[in-house]
C-alpha cells in the first residue's frame, strides 16, 4: 500500500469505502495497493487507483481550508449531504447526473468520491478554439443547459428570491476588488449606483427560488460523449435559476477572451445555451427574453468574481471589471417574471 501520511488508507477507509467501489467484476484482496496523485494544484483534491484492477476514485481533502476544525468538517459534510440530495431527484444515473459519494472520513476531513472519466468544459474550450471546430462545443453546452434545467425545475419552491442577499455579494465582492487595488473608490461608487438600480427592479425580488449548482465554472461540468457528470456542489444554494446560468455565460465571455483575445466568440455560445436552456418552457421566447435580461446582473456578479482571481494578469481582471459595468448598465426596460 502507497504511505498513507494523511490517514486515508485507514481501516476506515478499507472497511467503509472500498467494500463500495466497482471493481468491474474482479475480486480484490487483501493487502491493497493504492497509488495516490494529486490531480489539482490549487486544491486539494487527489486521484487514488488500485493497483491491480486501475479502478480509480477521488479523494477531496478540506483539512486546512480554514482555521476552524468545525468548519471545515461542516464544509465537507455540506457537500456530502449536497450530493446525496441532488441525486435523490434523479441525478445519480443516465446522462445528466451529479458525482457520487463514496464516505467521508470525519478525522482525516477527507470525501471520497467516484472517479469520473470525461473532459471538462474548459479543456473543449480549448480544443475548439485550437482545431477552430465549435459543434462540440454546441453539443456540450446543449447538454449542460438541459442538466440545469432540469435540476431547476425539479427543486422549485414557493418561496421567492431575496435579492438583497445577491445585492449585498455583489457589493462584498466590491469590497476586496478594491482592497487588491482593482478598483478606484469613484469606480466602486459607480457599481453601488447600479446595483441600488437593480434593487428597485421589483422583478428581481419575485422569481421562485430553485437548487442551484452555486459554482457553475467550466472545470465543474465533466462531460463524456453524451452525457454530464456535475461535481464540486460544497458552494450549492437556493437563488434565482439565473444565477447558475449568468455563471455559465460569465466564463463563457472570460474564457474566450483569455485564450483567444476576442469576447464576442462568445456571444452565438451564450445564446445558444439560452435558447437550449430555455426549451423546458411552454413560451420559449417569451422565457429566453425574461431570462437574459436577468442574465446581466447575475453575469456581471460572475465577472466580478472571476477577477478576483490573482493567477489572472491585471489587465484582463480589469477588463473583467469593465464588462461587469456594462452588464450592470443594461438595466431591465420592462415587467420580467420568469
Amino acid at each position: 500500500m502507497t504511505e498513507d501520511n494523511d490517514g486515508w488508507l485507514n481501516p476506515f477507509f478499507i472497511d467503509e469505502v472500498v467494500p463500495r467501489l466497482d471493481f468491474q467484476g474482479n475480486s480484490v484482496q487483501r493487502p491493497f495497493e493504492f497509488c495516490i496523485r494529486k490531480l489539482s494544484q490549487a486544491h486539494q483534491v487527489y486521484l487514488i487507483e488500485e493497483n491491480s484492477t486501475n479502478t480509480k476514485f477521488v479523494a477531496k481533502s478540506f483539512a486546512n481550508r480554514h482555521p476552524s476544525r468545525d468548519e471545515n468538517f461542516a464544509n465537507m459534510k455540506r457537500e456530502y449531504d449536497n450530493l446525496l440530495f441532488v441525486r435523490s431527484k434523479g441525478f445519480d444515473k443516465g446522462k445528466l447526473a451529479v458525482v457520487k459519494p463514496l464516505g467521508m472520513n470525519k478525522n482525516a476531513l477527507v470525501l471520497i468520491e467516484e472517479y469520473v472519466d470525461g473532459k471538462d468544459l474548459s479543456s473543449i474550450i480549448c480544443e475548439a478554439v485550437k482545431m477552430n471546430n465549435y459543434q462540440e462545443l454546441y453539443y456540450k453546452l446543449t447538454t449542460l443547459a438541459k442538466f440545469l434545467a432540469n435540476l431547476h425545475r425539479k427543486t422549485e419552491m414557493v418561496r421567492r428570491v431575496d435579492f438583497g442577499l445577491f445585492a449585498n455579494m455583489m457589493r462584498q465582492r466590491l469590497d476586496f476588488i478594491q482592497s487588491q487595488g482593482l478598483l478606484s473608490e469613484e469606480e466602486k461608487k459607480k457599481f453601488l449606483v447600479q446595483i441600488e438600480k437593480w434593487c428597485g427592479v421589483t422583478q428581481m425580488w419575485e422569481n421562485r427560488e430553485v437548487v442551484v449548482h452555486g459554482d457553475a465554472t467550466p472545470t465543474n461540468f465533466l462531460f463524456n460523449d453524451g452525457s454530464v457528470k456535475a461535481i464540486d456542489l460544497e458552494r450549492m444554494r437556493t437563488a434565482d435559476k439565473v444565477y447558475d446560468l449568468g455563471m455559465v455565460a460569465g466564463e463563457l465571455k472570460h474564457n474566450f477572451m483569455h485564450t483567444c483575445g476576442n469576447k464576442y466568440i462568445a456571444e452565438p455560445f451564450i445564446t445558444h445555451f439560452y435558447r437550449e436552456y430555455c426549451k423546458e418552457f411552454e413560451d420559449r421566447e417569451e422565457a429566453f427574453t425574461e431570462l437574459t435580461i436577468r442574465n446581466a446582473f447575475y453575469m456581471a456578479a460572475a465577472e466580478l468574481r472571476i477577477s478576483k482571481n490573482t493567477w489572472l494578469n491585471w489587465e484582463h481582471r480589469r477588463w473583467l471589471i469593465r464588462e461587469a459595468m456594462t452588464c450592470l448598465e443594461a438595466l431591465p426596460k420592462k415587467p420580467i417574471g420568469i
